[in-house]
């Protein structure tokens, strides 16, 4: 069981490295979203101020002088697998579904 064992956690690290690219690539896609939405927002801000602003008292309302708001989204709990060549079939696909027996 231990030579299927250690096959099956080949294929977890290679399942999970995959996971973590793609899960990668929606944050960074997000990020860009979310960079161009704050962009926006801020030019936004710059125009009303632009229009607005100087006819308004500072202490009528401090927040609307606040920056547009930035997010960021973080990645928590990345564990360092190690990288792994290109994996073979699985050794329980070439015995035919049948255990390695003598380890």
């Amino acid at each position: 069981l231990f030579y299927t064992a250690y096959d099956e956690l080949l294929f977890e690290i290679d399942r999970r490295h995959k996971e973590m690219t793609r899960q990668m690539e929606i944050v960074q896609s997000h990020e860009r979203e979310l960079q161009s939405i704050h962009t926006a927002e801020e030019r936004k801000r710059n125009i009303f101020f632009e229009y607005y602003g100087r006819y308004l008292p500072p202490s009528l309302c401090p927040a609307i002088q606040a920056p547009a708001p930035s997010f960021e989204l973080l990645v928590d709990n990345v564990a360092e697998l190690p990288v792994l060549g290109e994996l073979p079939q699985r050794l329980s696909e070439l015995n035919h579904g049948e255990p390695k027996t003598g380890g």
